[in-house]
């Protein structure tokens, strides 16, 4: 009899707990969860994001705001040039990882590749990157990755800048690299030579050597699209562009040689990196 009453008296005890711990799910549950924000309080967390973005004097390329959710991939055009400043901020709650991948021409293979990538804390700072524009580029993709947190509770905003001075593309490129005569004449087929007239582009660092130059008196015309100086060595004279966007046309000064073997290389002075874009004429006099 006893040990029946002890049965019973453990099997209660056993429920009672039981039933305390099921009691307390809810209470366990309620504790993680947090209240879903409505679109009008998400809305407004967007435009909290976007006013803390610092201000700038670089041309915006674009920019976009809103809530953060599970699907945020915005692709645009991405033949922009010059340094790119990427800022994003997120108000709410959690944080957000913003992926920039760059998409090239077809005649490049349409290869992807990942050029930027900042985290933003919801409620903190924006975070910056900085990336170099290019012409065979032809999409830039941002997409929040490792976003999971904010996803529902925050908002998040993001601009896209440029130090040309305005949005420069390939095309604007290839506009401002035509070295017209007063007549509106290319220079490169009034010259009608070759080895006179030469377009390119070349990385800070690095030289591009566009052969030799034959013995006599030129007046060197060229542009050049850049953050930096273009130099142009003709064997021991050393000639000197400053680079800008948009690229501004100017003749140089080179002395009559005599030596019929003069090399011409070409340098870029900037950032290690950057690159410029140049056309060169050189016009015999």
């Amino acid at each position: 009899m006893l040990c029946v009453l002890a049965l019973a008296l453990l099997g209660a005890a056993a429920i009672t707990i039981g039933l305390r711990r099921e009691g307390d799910l809810p209470d366990l549950v309620s504790n993680d969860s947090r209240p879903a924000l409505g679109a009008v309080e998400l809305a407004g967390l967007a435009e909290t994001a976007l006013a803390g973005l610092p201000a700038t004097t670089d041309a915006e390329v674009f920019a976009h705001h809103g809530p953060v959710t599970s699907a945020n991939a915005q692709t645009r055009s991405g033949d922009h040039l010059g340094e790119m400043t990427l800022w994003v901020g997120c108000a709410g709650t959690g944080q957000v990882t913003m992926s920039v991948t760059g998409t090239a021409v077809a005649e490049a293979n349409g290869e992807k590749s990942e050029v930027a990538r900042v985290t933003a804390h919801c409620g903190g700072t924006a975070a910056k990157a900085v990336f170099p524009g290019h012409p065979h580029r032809q999409y830039l993709t941002f997409d929040l990755v490792n976003a999971a947190e904010a996803v529902g509770a925050a908002g998040y905003a993001f601009r896209l800048t440029t130090n040309t001075g305005h949005p420069f593309t390939a095309s604007d490129i290839s506009n401002a690299m035509s070295l017209d005569d007063e007549n509106g004449r290319p220079l490169a087929v009034v010259v009608g030579d070759d080895s006179l007239a030469h377009r390119g582009d070349t990385v800070a660092g690095d030289s591009t050597h566009l052969g030799a130059l034959r013995p006599g008196s030129y007046a060197p015309v060229a542009v050049c699209a850049g953050a930096g100086t273009l130099v142009v060595n003709v064997g021991e004279q050393r000639l000197e562009l400053p680079c800008a966007f948009p690229p501004q046309r100017k003749e140089l000064t080179l002395k009559p040689f005599t030596n019929p073997e003069t090399p011409v290389i070409v340098e870029y002075d900037s950032t290690p990196g950057a690159q410029a874009f140049w056309a060169l004429v050189f016009v015999p006099r």
